[in-house]
């Protein structure tokens, strides 16, 4: 598992959050916008009668109304937000069982769920798990290096048309044991 794994949710989480803020925004603009209001007077002999009528749509304006796009831009972000959240549905558990299953130590586990598919702070996680925040940071840290040492230990090399496994560090020493750069 490597760290960008790790933040999927995260990500998906905050893009959801993103969305729903610019809907609330085109649903305030969109109750903002009044139709243009017409006074009208009739006069029949003496009397005169006046009232106000509400256009259906202001005068100078386009079949495809500021009314309609803001409405047409409301229909897209809810689109959007539920796309996301059926990916948010989809790689939640996928996540919980590739840490579940890389990280056999509970107190990472939990760790890990608690910051990357809860989405806690580190203080509140401290706080719930009744461990001290330099213990949390710890925790992390060490789990972190497990994915950065996952990520950098394994590479996928494309040689002659296969896919190898190579283990960069045995390749790095060997580079350095023969006097190769070990960059090249």
């Amino acid at each position: 598992m490597t760290f960008e794994e790790l933040n999927i949710v995260r990500k998906l989480k905050k893009q959801i959050a993103d969305e729903e803020q610019k809907l609330q925004g085109f649903r305030d603009l969109a109750q903002s916008i009044t139709p243009q209001a017409t006074r009208v007077t009739l006069r029949e002999g003496k009397k005169e009668l006046s009232y106000t009528c509400l256009d259906a749509q202001p005068k100078g304006t386009s079949k495809d109304s500021r009314v309609e796009m803001i409405a047409t831009l409301i229909v897209d972000t809810e689109k959007i937000i539920e796309n996301l959240k059926i990916q948010l549905e989809k790689e939640t558990p996928l996540l919980i069982k590739k840490i579940q299953a890389e990280f056999p130590d509970g107190t990472e586990q939990r760790i890990l769920i608690s910051r990357y598919i809860v989405g806690q702070s580190f203080r509140e996680i401290a706080r719930i798990f009744h461990y001290s925040l330099r213990h949390i940071f710890r925790v992390h840290d060490r789990a972190k290096k497990k994915c950065h040492h996952h990520v950098t230990s394994m590479s996928y090399c494309v040689t002659s048309g296969q896919c190898d496994i190579v283990d960069l560090k045995k390749l790095c020493t060997e580079k350095l044991h023969n006097g190769l750069d070990v960059n090249d």
